[in-house]
């Protein structure tokens, strides 16, 4: 099983003239919140699973499932100004190597 990484940095500015709330977005494209961290989303299939995490204006998501996560992708692009940094290297000021 691969786990793919990538980082989507989202402008926030749209959700205020939208009045969409991320965390409603989210959950609409099938995520669960974590009961353990407010900031972990959880989606899960018979196919594959996928994390979720929001920081701010900082988002996470790792699976193992590249195509269901370029699709969620391209639905958070269509909701919000975003930005692809690719496979994770930093995060929070954390390092992350692979």
């Amino acid at each position: 099983m691969s786990i793919v990484f990538a980082v989507l940095c989202m402008v926030l500015n749209r959700l205020l003239v939208l009045g969409l709330s991320v965390v409603s977005v989210i959950k609409a494209a099938g995520f669960t919140p974590s009961d353990h961290d407010p900031a972990l989303f959880i989606h899960v299939s018979p196919h594959c699973r996928t994390l979720l995490l929001l920081y701010v204006d900082d988002m996470l998501i790792t699976g193992d499932d590249v195509e269901y996560i370029s699709v969620l992708k391209k639905q958070l692009g269509e909701q919000f100004q975003i930005s692809d940094l690719g496979p994770l290297s930093y995060f929070l000021g954390i390092e992350v190597q692979h």
